[in-house]
């Protein structure tokens, strides 16, 4: 029997974007504060003493990220000329988009590099990372940067936040990854307002601080912080309403906190418990749920008390039983054209789609809406089944069949209950949008 997967972006939701992602290294708390040196010349649109300046500041964003222990000191200049990813022992910022790495051509704003200890390692939350050593950004120097009283202007035009860029360049060369990439479905508001965001716009300030979902991923590298997993007893978090789920905290993460509160993203009461134990809900209504745990802690490197959240984005889904329906008409020469009505919803909750004609289980075509050739008039039996995590249904029409086409008629059919087609339009903001490495 032929079938064809609609949505296979669904499953890659649950594990991709999940949140913050590092990139395997980080500093070791005897590297902090980190030194380093700006080049000689000036980034285009600004001063030297500005964009010196906006690199402290960039220090003091991630900085301020409660329990970061992350400060910059900035111990002078030197020469820009070297050009790109020059040094493995010195963390320096240059204004060279050419050279040995061409930003200008690639259309990137601004790169990092960051370089490791081999064999060194730092361990922070259970998570084990490569001891980072020195970071290099590099700014595309055919692009015009910005002050933030430039980018904050009405009168601002094609000009390039040097702050939120560098903020961004800065999380890279801390161990931040992007928090979408190019290309991902990225569905969540708060992944694709985050500071490590793949890209941004000109005039555009809406990165400089990090959000709550850099926020996650800086203390989880560099601070306590809070995890939790889907318990094992729990095979999967695609499935039928309703649907029960099972979370737990690892032990690692539980020693310095003592309240941890459970919002299940469904409207219903938190639940706030005193220790990490494993908690079961049980989602009663369609739709993607994210997960967010909050727990309250102590620690001396937090000054005494502090909170901390993780958010697991997407992570449950629970559908309904589908809903098909289809409408049909006559083109002519025997030729029926069938049009799918199926509530298709916002949730990927309808993947597959089979058409069967006449009862023919093995010749079914596994497509949208198909186009049928009869080999002459007269009545056929057509069956849509639509096939999803809730289950599947389907409804069976007696299709009647002319030489000659509709004329602009057509007919409707669907099971008791059924309605119309929903369609997700999805809109992609106008601003221009320039890759950030």
């Amino acid at each position: 029997m032929k079938r064809l997967a609609l949505v296979a972006l669904a499953l890659f939701l649950w594990t991709a974007l999940s949140g913050w992602a590092h990139l395997g290294w980080k500093w070791s708390q005897d590297d902090i504060p980190i030194t380093y040196r700006v080049g000689n010349s000036s980034p285009p649109g600004m001063t030297h003493d500005e964009a010196v300046d906006l690199i402290e500041e960039s220090f003091d964003r991630w900085g301020d990220v409660p329990c970061s222990p992350i400060d910059g000191e900035y111990v002078g200049e030197t020469d820009n000329e070297q050009g790109g990813f020059s040094s493995n022992n010195a963390s320096i910022f240059t204004f060279d988009g050419g050279s040995k790495n061409d930003l200008t051509e690639s259309g990137t704003n601004a790169a990092a590099v960051t370089y490791r200890y081999s064999g060194q390692t730092v361990t922070n939350n259970g998570l084990v990372f490569q001891r980072a050593r020195a970071m290099n950004i590099v700014f595309n120097d055919g692009r015009t940067w910005g002050t933030k009283a430039d980018i904050d202007s009405p009168d601002c035009r094609g000009i390039n936040d040097f702050l939120s860029t560098s903020v961004h360049e800065v999380g890279h060369g801390l161990g931040m990854a992007h928090s979408c990439e190019n290309g991902d479905p990225c569905a969540d508001p708060v992944l694709r307002s985050a500071t490590m965001f793949w890209a941004g716009g000109t005039c555009d300030s809406s990165r400089r601080s990090p959000n709550p979902d850099d926020v996650g991923g800086i203390t989880a590298m560099y601070g306590p912080s809070i995890d939790f997993e889907v318990s094992e007893d729990t095979p999967s978090l695609v499935g039928s309403v309703p649907l029960t789920a099972s979370f737990e905290v690892p032990d690692i993460y539980g020693e310095t906190l003592h309240e941890f509160d459970w919002n299940f993203g469904d409207g219903s009461p938190h639940f706030v418990s005193p220790n990490p134990e494993m908690v079961t809900h049980t989602w009663n209504q369609e739709g993607q749920f994210t997960v967010t745990l909050t727990a309250q802690g102590t620690a001396d490197e937090c000054g005494g008390d502090y909170q901390t959240a993780q958010r697991k984005v997407g992570v449950v889904l629970a559908c309904n039983e589908p809903d098909p329906t289809f409408s049909y008409s006559n083109d002519g020469d025997f030729t029926v054209t069938m049009e799918n009505g199926s509530k298709l919803g916002a949730f990927e909750c309808v993947t597959e789609f089979e058409w069967i004609l006449d009862g023919d289980e093995d010749g079914a075509l596994s497509t949208f809406q198909p186009t049928y050739t009869f080999d002459a008039a007269g009545t056929h039996d057509v069956t849509l089944r639509a096939i999803g995590p809730g289950g599947e249904a389907e409804v069976t029409v007696q299709v009647e069949v002319n030489r000659q086409s509709d004329e602009g008629c057509n007919a409707s059919f669907a099971p008791a209950g059924g309605s119309g087609i929903a369609l997700l339009v999805g809109l992609i903001g106008a601003g221009v949008l320039r890759r950030r490495e």
